[in-house]
């Protein structure tokens, strides 16, 4: 397990959590409802997250031992996902800055 990668993912959720709130007071304003909602999802975002280190850690000491570290790919999906969510969100505040980020993000992905 990549403490950095998890640690990365971290960061990024609480990005996302940022720009989310300076998206809401820029367009709609303040709604806790909204927030409380998106507060679970992250929430379901670090466990699961949680689970797939857990799992790392404790398969092989009973005995599964699998070659794939399942936090790596949790760390990479997420991350990859919290991306596409600022994005987003900086797009909806700044509409000129959607383009370039685009392609900064499909070049990330692979595109």
């Amino acid at each position: 397990m990549n403490v950095y990668a998890v640690l990365a993912v971290m960061m990024f959720i609480g990005l996302d959590v940022i720009s989310g709130m300076a998206k809401a007071f820029s367009t709609t304003g303040f709604d806790s409802s909204v927030m409380r909602r998106g507060f679970y999802h992250k929430l379901g975002e670090v466990l699961a997250l949680g689970l797939l280190v857990a799992a790392d850690f404790c398969l092989p000491i009973v005995g599964v031992n699998i070659k794939v570290s399942f936090s790596a790919i949790g760390c990479a999906y997420f991350a990859l996902m919290e991306i596409g969510s600022i994005i987003e969100n900086i797009g909806t505040i700044n509409p000129e800055l959607v383009g370039p980020l685009t392609k900064i993000f499909a070049k990330l992905k692979g595109e």
